[in-house]
């Protein structure tokens, strides 16, 4: 009698775990990107309704991330030429100017989400990225993008 298991038996082994991890693994991207869309969703929510506020106690525009009433522990504030730039999270990151602002959300997504004092919010994915587009998708609401950027990327408007 021999020990051990045959080629045949390992081999099958094999099939039937990479079958369930090719079924597993976009479900799995699938709920980490509805994860950071929910994140994304709270921090544009957070940024129109601080915007609005600041604007109703100092009639004036402005939106230097530090001098908003977010409920975000900001991180690594600095300056990049005329722009304030703070980090909501490890991904996701906050550029402010005097008018308008843009919330970042890094690799692999490259998702910008623009807004412009109380005007439209466009969220912007970057050309080519499938993910980038699903988070774009799944915060406007839209199926296709209403235009694209002069880079490629593709637009979606926002509510």
């Amino acid at each position: 009698m021999r020990k051990g298991f045959t080629l045949i038996e390992l081999l099958v082994v094999v099939l039937i775990i990479g079958i369930l991890s090719a079924v597993a693994l976009p479900q799995y991207q699938k709920s980490v990107d509805k994860s950071y869309t929910a994140e994304l969703s709270v921090a544009v929510a957070e940024m129109k309704r601080s915007m609005q506020l600041y604007y109703l106690a100092n009639s004036e525009w402005n939106s230097h991330p530090e001098e908003l009433d977010l409920n975000y522990n900001l991180t690594n504030c600095r300056d990049k030429g005329a722009v304030r730039i703070c980090g909501i999270t490890k991904r996701i990151h906050i550029e402010g100017g005097n008018i308008d602002w843009t919330i970042r959300m890094s690799s692999p997504y490259e998702v910008g989400i623009y807004g412009m004092r109380d005007r439209e919010i466009q969220c912007v994915a970057a050309k080519g990225s499938s993910r980038a587009d699903n988070v774009c998708k799944m915060l406007s609401g839209k199926a296709a993008p209403t235009g694209t950027a002069g880079n490629g990327a593709n637009v979606y408007d926002m509510k």
